[in-house]
């Protein structure tokens, strides 16, 4: 949550349009927003531009319900905290995308 208010200085968006883009069209995509990176969410536009999100997007989506729990749990940590040596497949894909989480 925080990292979405950091792109506004803090302040929940007013505008309907801003909102749905910070925090997503419904719950699922609210759900999804928040398993992204630190970085890919405050920001958005930058890589969104170069593809990564549709990246990170499209690995998300392909995997399996219990890669997504595993990845979940990989990921919980926050920043830095990502333990790779459990990684492969397509969950090595998706969390290529935290390597370097650290730097932020």
């Amino acid at each position: 949550m925080q990292c979405i208010l950091n792109v506004s200085h803090g302040i929940a968006p007013g505008r309907p349009d801003f909102f749905r883009l910070a925090f997503g069209e419904g719950v699922r995509k609210f759900l999804r927003i928040i398993q992204m990176p630190e970085n890919y969410i405050i920001n958005r536009s930058r890589y969104a531009g170069n593809g990564a999100i549709r990246d990170w997007e499209e690995v998300y989506l392909s995997m399996s319900p219990s890669e997504r729990r595993m990845a979940r749990r990989l990921i919980a940590g926050g920043k830095g905290t990502v333990d790779f040596s459990r990684a492969n497949g397509r969950l090595g894909r998706f969390l290529c995308h935290y390597e370097n989480e650290q730097e932020w």
